[in-house]
């Protein structure tokens, strides 16, 4: 598996106007291999460059995982994806859609 770390502020400063992310490495879908996309709200708002609502879609398949941390509210599932949303500091709510196809690999609501 391999990990992609997007919370590095030297990355997600280069990246802007992201609104869909595949993360998958593998031609077809296997759970034993994959990739782990790790981001945090403030990533999103980021490297969407959007400074209030952004969303950002994530694709894969089965073996890649999301880490998105703690503090997330976790809303209705639609069109094949598992939506979670979060307030920023300083305004502006975060939303990642998660492909349900992709483990759920750290991501704390509440």
């Amino acid at each position: 598996n391999v990990g992609v770390d997007l919370t590095t502020k030297s990355l997600n400063n280069k990246i802007d106007g992201i609104e869909v992310i595949l993360i998958t490495e593998e031609n077809s879908a296997d759970a034993d291999r994959g990739t782990t996309l790790k981001l945090r709200a403030g990533d999103v708002i980021d490297i969407t460059g959007d400074d209030s609502d952004a969303v950002l879609s994530i694709l894969g398949n089965a073996g890649d995982g999301v880490d998105l941390g703690a503090g997330w509210t976790q809303q209705a599932d639609a069109d094949g994806f598992h939506v979670f949303s979060q307030a920023v500091t300083g305004g502006g709510i975060a939303t990642v859609r998660i492909d349900d196809d992709i483990q759920l690999a750290d991501i704390s609501t509440g």
